[in-house]
């Protein structure tokens, strides 16, 4: 994505890492940089349910989901999280995982 200001344009940067601790649980972080340079972040622990979906409730209003399809792609969509990044920053992508080593 890429947003652009004054003839300027200036790219969005949304990173993703999952980290499984079991098979029905993952940690996460998502970071994004939109466009406009405001910040959001949300990281936590997310259940994966019988039908392969993780999720992640902050308890209150913020609910991220996430569909991971055997291409090894995840997409995000979330619901009430606009407290974790400032104007226009938002939580809802394609991602690309890729294998990491692991000891």
């Amino acid at each position: 994505m890429s947003a652009s200001g004054r003839g300027k344009v200036y790219d969005t940067v949304d990173t993703l890492n999952v980290y499984y601790l079991t098979d029905d649980k993952f940690v996460f972080h998502n970071q994004v940089v939109g466009g406009n340079f405001h910040r959001g972040s949300i990281s936590g622990v997310a259940t994966i349910s019988q039908n392969g979906q993780g999720v992640f409730s902050d308890g209150e209003d913020c609910v991220l989901s996430f569909d991971f399809d055997l291409l090894g792609n995840v997409t995000t969509s979330s619901d009430g999280c606009e407290n974790y990044g400032g104007a226009r920053v938002h939580f809802g992508e394609r991602y690309k995982l890729s294998p990491t080593n692991s000891d």
